[in-house]
């Protein structure tokens, strides 16, 4: 990030605050670079460094609108006049949540972008001191989303206010497809502070609802919470699913079946992959399973492909495993064991369809967009349309774990002799964490955890952006994680605050604090 610039920017927002008016349409405290503007908000951001960098490359000037009348040109420290920015034709703007806008020469307000993933609402104040608002989601492209609910509210379709006491800022929206609200789809956030009339408001953070973390999924997935983080659901011991609160109490099983992996939480069900081991009359078998949250209506969603054959009385079978599996709205996302290819079908079993036949690993489904790692194309970050399923590569590198958070990809290193990296979300800004071998990493909250290959599979962890680790400085600087056990760990979960690992045998299930203590064994 150009430094520099930078600093001027905050300088000028500290001496020159004013209110949000536009010159041409861009709003107050932005930054215009060539034909593209972006709020100081999103500029501050690391993860949009890499981003910001490269639109600075090129250009001749950078100019810092302070309000309608204040313009300040970077290069020379000089104030301009507003025609400066009126004189460029179309400028490009993003706001503080990369919402994307555009400006017209001539137009005192913003045109915003409809992408593939947005919701937009309308807020109107109401009485008894404001706490009474009135919501409306007035469009949205979210796939399926054709009701919603806010806190505490009852379910409205899309277009039809909802009216409810809001107290803070901010209120949570949950999208659902269908009108009984049992099909989670998607939610976000949306600001309630207007002070007055009926203001139009974009759904921030909007996002679908994902059963699992990517961290836990891409490995095995063997422990997911809901939403409202009240219970932990688990493999236990013999194989079977449990939940239990995170308080620890009210243990409970919810089937018999073994071998429960992939698991994922949507509203009131629960999915989960069922894989049995053939016997001599019983070929091997494996689904995704779908079960209420209280262990009730338990059913086969989508089935392994298998080859059957006999000997005598020996039946045997080839089943294809399923990896990856994701929830995400009203879609499962999976990866074909057998050749890798990735796939999507509806949460009732419809409409299986292969999104891509290269071989793919390690998904991760960020708004409209999946990102993961193309075997076929040598372990490259590759970046698939959720829709459309058009795929394009993000960056070179040949990774492996990835887990997509907040605008990073964190992965581990192919080129660099598996070391820690993140990168930003477009490819562009790339930085080593870490010098340990790092594999099976999880992001969970501020913390990366994984076992260190470098230490004999040991359970480590390091801050997201490399801190909180340990600095070795001879014979040359590295920077190492903190141990967190000292268990040989194969597989990494975390629900934070804690780390649940596993052996390879998936014999036990361990959890323990992200500061080491109250160490647990799940049974």
């Amino acid at each position: 990030m150009n430094k520099k610039i930078l600093g001027a920017v905050a300088a000028i927002s500290i001496m020159c605050y004013a209110s949000s008016v536009e010159a041409m349409a861009i709003p107050s405290h932005s930054i215009v670079i060539g034909n593209k503007a972006y709020s100081i908000d999103y500029v501050v951001k690391p993860a949009n460094y890499g981003e910001i960098n490269s639109a600075i490359r090129g250009v001749s000037n950078i100019y810092y609108v302070v309000n309608s009348t204040t313009i300040k040109d970077l290069f020379f420290n000089t104030y301009v006049s507003t025609n400066t920015i009126d004189s460029i034709p179309t400028i490009t703007y993003k706001d503080a949540d990369g919402e994307e806008y555009i400006a017209r020469s001539g137009s005192i307000s913003l045109e915003h972008i409809t992408n593939p993933f947005m919701a937009s609402a309308k807020v109107e104040i109401g009485s008894s001191f404001n706490l009474i608002k009135k919501v409306t989601i007035t469009n949205t492209t979210v796939p399926d989303a054709r009701y919603f609910k806010l806190d505490g509210s009852y379910l409205s379709t899309v277009g039809t206010p909802i009216q409810a006491i809001i107290s803070g800022s901010s209120v949570n929206v949950y999208f659902y497809s269908d009108s009984s609200g049992s099909n989670l789809v998607a939610t976000g956030q949306i600001d309630i502070s207007s002070s007055s009339g009926a203001v139009d408001k974009p759904v921030l953070n909007l996002q679908y609802a994902i059963g699992n973390s990517s961290g836990n999924i891409n490995n095995l997935g063997l422990v997911a919470s809901d939403k409202d983080n009240q219970w932990v659901y688990y493999r236990g011991t013999s194989g079977d699913l449990y939940k239990v609160k995170t308080d620890g109490v009210d243990r409970t099983q919810l089937t018999s079946a073994n071998d429960a992996k992939y698991i994922n939480v949507i509203g009131n069900e629960v999915y989960y992959v069922h894989t049995t081991v053939a016997t001599k009359t019983v070929p091997a078998s494996t689904a995704v399973y779908r079960i209420n949250i209280d262990g009730s209506d338990a059913q086969p969603i989508v089935s392994g492909g298998k080859t059957v054959g006999k000997m005598g009385n020996l039946v045997f079978s080839s089943a294809d495993q399923l990896d990856d599996v994701t929830v995400a709205g009203d879609w499962i996302y999976y990866i074909n064991h057998t050749d890798g290819s990735l796939h999507r079908v509806n949460v009732n079993g419809n409409s299986d369809t292969t999104i891509s036949t290269n071989k793919y690993t390690d998904i991760n489904i960020v708004k409209n967009n999946i990102y993961a790692i193309n075997l076929s194309d040598s372990s490259k970050i590759y970046k698939i349309d959720i829709n459309g399923f058009a795929a394009s590569k993000v960056s070179d590198v040949q990774a492996r774990h990835l887990n997509v958070v907040d605008n990073w990809i964190y992965y581990r290193n192919y080129s660099d002799n598996e070391k820690l990296y993140r990168m930003d979300i477009n490819g562009v800004e790339n930085d080593k964490l870490c010098d340990d071998m790092v594999y099976n990493l999880n992001v969970s909250g501020d913390t990366i955890y994984y076992k260190n290959h470098s230490d004999g599979d040991r359970l480590y962890k390091i801050g997201i952006d490399g801190t909180g680790g340990q600095q070795i400085l001879t014979p040359v600087p590295l920077t190492k994680g903190t141990k967190l056990a000292n268990d040989v760990v194969e597989y990494v979960n975390a629900i934070d605050p804690k780390v649940y690992f596993s052996p390879a045998s998936l014999s036990t299930l361990t959890s323990i604090a992200k500061d080491g203590n109250g160490r647990t064994t799940i049974k």
